[in-house]
């Protein structure tokens, strides 16, 4: 809207065009905080799916992977032996070499364990389930930092989100409820023309700012996750299960090829001692 010169608008008109501008603000405040409920509302079912991926094939593919440098290293060593260096040598030679991936596998082993720390809802009524469902959207509306432009009102807001949202994984009504009871910080309403022109502004950027995160979520490979396993329990399907059952064909075949490595190995030790 372009901004609007007052020194010539009579009081009356100042007013009418005030009351406009309000009930547009009033509009475009409902929509910003409808697509952020839309988007806390994704957030959630896409970290239930992050938490059954990684619960399921996020162990496997560590499995797998550490399994893959495992072998990359008992082969090095083979090699090194089978050329006349001693276990000891061997290992020594190749340590250096492998720290980087050890490290590798470390970091994404905690990830992993970050990942799968999401609570699971417990069992409860339906009728709770929905009064819960009905106080978190309500909470949402209320707390959510994106409704809000001030930084500092922002990073409190992004506190109490987190516990919104976490009493609402564990599907804790009363902790939902004690949230409710929360002081609000007032919103400063405009009182001028240009105020209420600056909160309107200040509203559709922060709209454009959350549409653009919904779309980006729903470019995700978990939102991708999300489509497939919508699919597939229209099928009555699993869309893990060939997934996981190809991971752990696959890291018994490394298992097996590991223990004969190890065993050829410790063949050629026994070889140098007989030699000694």
């Amino acid at each position: 809207m372009k901004s609007t010169s007052l020194t010539s608008l009579p009081e009356s008109e100042e007013n009418k065009l005030k009351s406009a501008l309000r009930r547009v603000i009033t509009r475009r405040k409902s929509k910003l905080a409808l697509i952020v409920t839309q988007m806390e509302s994704l957030q959630i079912e896409l970290d239930v799916i992050k938490h059954e991926y990684y619960t399921r094939i996020g162990n496997l593919l560590l499995q797998d992977n550490e399994l893959d440098l495992q072998i990359i290293r008992y082969k090095n060593i083979k090699s090194l032996m089978l050329e006349g260096k001693t276990y000891e040598q061997a290992l020594a030679f190749i340590e250096g070499q492998f720290y980087d991936e050890i490290l590798k596998e470390q970091e994404e082993k905690k990830r992993i364990e970050e990942e799968q720390k999401v609570m699971i809802a417990k069992e409860i009524p339906e009728e709770e389930e929905v009064e819960i469902k009905t106080l978190w959207k309500k909470l949402i509306r209320q707390f959510h930092p994106d409704l809000v432009s001030d930084p500092e009102e922002k990073l409190r807001r992004n506190k109490i989100m987190q516990q919104i949202n976490q009493a609402y994984a564990q599907q804790d009504l009363s902790i939902l409820q004690r949230i409710l009871l929360q002081p609000q910080v007032p919103v400063q309403k405009g009182s001028t023309l240009k105020e209420l022109e600056e909160t309107l502004e200040e509203t559709e950027q922060m709209i454009i700012t959350a549409e653009k995160t919904l779309k980006e979520m729903a470019h995700s490979q978990w939102y991708r996750w999300r489509t497939e396993m919508k699919k597939a329990k229209k099928e009555g399907k699993d869309v893990f299960r060939a997934l996981e059952d190809s991971l752990i064909d696959d890291v018994l075949k490394k298992i097996a090829l590991a223990r004969q490595l190890q065993d050829d190995i410790e063949n050629l030790k026994i070889g140098v001692k007989l030699k000694e």
